[in-house]
């Protein structure tokens, strides 16, 4: 029974030394930060749905929100919607258009078509509370949702005198799984959602 004991002790002992010289706890640690936010995965990208009411001081409507998408250093950044569009969201009934924003080649001679949805449920032409943006690749999202490739999505309004972040997350896929949390990536301090602004 001593002997037993004594075993199963040094078993432990070695075993736990083991597990802290191999560093094999870091392979059961989160790989990035895991929180709640809007944004959720979808076969073609992600999806950022509005949880709740905004206090900007007035309407938030689609004409006047710009998004950017994309890894920190090549990033497309686009008005949602111009004012024909926004005629449309403003029908009064549930409406969803489909934006195209940007053809994208990379060097290893990959193409992308970027693409936004507008859900808007109310039909009120405002992103508010329950309506969406879902974010879109073409043909593939691949590498929009790589796997552990760190990805920024971020959006502001922008109109009647005034300028309101409506926030900027990060996300990743690991291992299938998909991790997002709020960032603070992005330069806020001049207007990157501007594309046609000189530096």
């Amino acid at each position: 029974m001593i002997v037993t004991t004594l075993v199963v002790v040094l078993t432990l002992v070695v075993a736990g030394s083991l597990f802290q010289l191999l560093n094999l706890a870091s392979y059961f640690e989160s790989p990035y930060p895991s929180e709640e936010t809007p944004l959720a995965l979808t076969n073609t990208g992600v999806i950022w749905t509005m949880e709740q009411n905004l206090s900007i001081g007035g309407d938030c409507v689609y004409a006047n929100i710009y998004c950017t998408w994309g890894i920190e250093t090549e990033r497309f950044s686009a008005l949602l919607a111009n004012t024909s569009e926004q005629q449309i969201l403003n029908s009064g009934s549930p409406v969803s258009i489909e934006n195209w924003h940007a053809s994208i080649g990379y060097p290893d001679g990959d193409q992308w078509e970027i693409w936004t949805n507008l859900s808007d449920i109310a039909g009120d032409g405002n992103f508010s509370l329950g309506d969406s943006i879902a974010f879109i690749a073409r043909p593939t999202p691949n590498r929009y949702v790589a796997e552990d490739e760190v990805m920024i999505v971020a959006l502001v309004y922008v109109g009647s005198g005034m300028v309101a972040g409506l926030g900027e997350y990060s996300y990743a896929v690991h291992d299938g799984k998909f991790y997002s949390w709020r960032s603070e990536s992005l330069d806020w301090s001049r207007p990157w959602y501007d594309p046609f602004l000189s530096d």
